[in-house]
């Protein structure tokens, strides 16, 4: 063998070495559950250990943290009193999931490229002069056009609450007047995404779940996820997929990855980088003001990442081969924390390699933390004890005395579920199985005393899967009873009920 094809050969073998190596990592990193330390990637552990505390310390309703470095698990923390693990509502996220498969589907011909235009599937738009110019590039760049209102409040003059309360939500998108030509300007519009999640329906004849799971889902060895539908019967592909947090950042590792995880190429590196860099300015609004590629974010501090109403982040930072994923409840400014101050606060501890075991245990002890308390009454002494209380809305509500002299009995019947659980006095939580409503099969949520008084009871439940944080006031007077339930920040009550106490 002469010099040269020797050279040749053993450049050969180091590339295929080097293949070899990223590809086992990349498995991993899917398959395995160890938790490394920051400090074996190169972290500065007492900054990220402060990045996170103070993150934890700043936001409102913190639920998981995932942190991956190099595809390996450097961090990974579920906030008491909520379980690791379980499927969370990645809200808007869903969006970047349906530009994922809107790329696969584009690769496998059942749409022919990203500027077909939509009359193909709906007919009725093409002798408009307007609609008759949308494309797919416009859903998923947020440029449509139409008249729509979507600011992040989420009221019931907010355009994507009303489509979604349209027994035909499509229909009612598609009928929007056009206020501006396709392509103009960026304008948030969480119709154009499930428009999107209905066209991949169509286009590829498939359940879009089960595309998902044949063509994302599967191959990412994600396993449990759930995607809700509209009142048309199509998933709704702008807000309602639900995934753990270790799984949301399996999306990131494919996104960081360029497409190429677990061993094969899942979407193509042109589609990744297609959609994750900059395309449109942004103003600040319902997710960050750094500007929007095709249904990707651009992070404050470079980067791109998934967003959902709530602090629901896939935040990717491909130079530093960086991943963080959060979920939560964060609905006033701190939902902006997970870029602006744990992303930022974790990139500073980049490239500063330190060992501090006492401040990770404390931070991880953060997450664990139980604050009891003290509501200085004696149980036997509330006068609504033993009174089943009916209400408007079929629920029922009965208090008696616990075995445990430190806690109480709930009876509860609500959404045609009953409830038979025991309640702390000390404020912490309890696990208890709302049933199967709506579009739920199960509702798993943590209760716990809010205050309690001699006529009145605050209860707190948290759902397993969901952002949101439900109090439940009830009030006592003799024989009437009131209930009125709030939702989260939202300053006004979610729903109001009297009732009276049953013969």
């Amino acid at each position: 063998m002469n010099k040269m094809s020797y050279r040749f050969v053993l450049i050969i073998i180091f590339l295929c070495s080097i293949f070899s190596i990223a590809t086992a990592a990349t498995e991993n990193f899917l398959l395995s559950n160890v938790v490394h330390r920051p400090y074996e990637t190169g972290m500065n552990e007492t900054k990220f250990a402060k990045a996170i505390t103070d993150f934890l310390n700043r936001a409102s309703d913190v639920h998981d943290v995932v942190v991956v470095k190099d595809n390996k698990i450097i961090f990974e923390a579920t906030k008491y009193p909520y379980e690791k693990d379980v499927p969370h509502s990645m809200m808007s996220c869903s969006k970047s999931i349906a530009s994922i498969l809107t790329g696969i589907a584009i690769e496998e011909g059942f749409i022919e490229c990203i500027d077909t235009p939509l009359y193909k599937w709906f007919p009725q738009l093409k002798n408009d002069p307007l609609k008759s110019q949308l494309t797919i590039y416009h859903l998923l760049s947020m440029t449509v056009g139409l008249d729509w209102n979507e600011s992040g409040l989420y009221g019931e003059t907010d355009s994507y609450i009303q489509m979604l309360s349209n027994p035909d939500p499509i229909a009612f998108f598609l009928s929007k007047d056009m206020d501006y030509r396709p392509g103009t300007f960026f304008e948030y519009n969480s119709g154009a995404t499930a428009l999107l999640g209905a066209i991949l329906e169509k286009a590829t004849g498939m359940d879009l779940l089960e595309y998902a799971r044949i063509h994302l889902f599967d191959p990412l060895s994600i396993d449990k996820y759930e995607w809700l539908k509209m009142a048309s019967g199509n998933r709704n592909a702008a807000s309602s997929l639900y995934l753990t947090a270790k799984e949301m950042a399996r999306i990131g590792s494919l996104m960081l990855n360029k497409g190429f995880l677990n061993g094969q190429q899942i979407v193509s590196q042109d589609w990744v980088e297609r959609t994750t860099k900059k395309n449109m300015a942004t103003p600040r609004g319902p997710a960050g003001n750094y500007g929007y590629g095709l249904s990707w974010w651009m992070n404050s501090q470079g980067g791109f990442s998934a967003r959902g109403y709530g602090g629901q982040f896939i935040l990717v930072y491909p130079k530093q081969k960086l991943i963080i994923v959060t979920t939560g409840g964060l609905f006033g400014s701190d939902f902006y924390y997970p870029d602006t101050i744990l992303g930022t606060g974790i990139l500073n501890a980049l490239d500063d390699p330190l060992e501090d075991e006492l401040a990770l245990n404390a931070c991880y002890e953060q997450f664990t933390q139980i604050r009891k308390r003290n509501y200085g009454i004696n149980p036997k002494e509330l006068p609504f004890l033993n009174k089943t209380v009916q209400y408007e809305s079929d629920s029922i509500v009965k208090w008696s005395l616990s075995e445990d002299e430190n806690a109480m009995d709930l009876h509860l019947e609500i959404n045609g579920n009953v409830i038979d659980t025991t309640i702390p006095l000390d404020g912490t939580y309890v696990q208890v199985d709302f049933g199967s409503f709506g579009n739920y099969q199960q509702n798993l949520a943590m209760m716990a005393l809010g205050n309690l008084s001699n006529n009145s009871v605050e209860l707190i439940v948290r759902r397993f899967q969901s952002p949101y944080i439900y109090r439940y006031i009830l009030k006592y007077f003799g024989d009437l009873a009131y209930w009125t339930t709030y939702v989260s920040s939202m300053g006004n009550a979610f729903e109001q009920y009297s009732g009276r106490v049953k013969e």
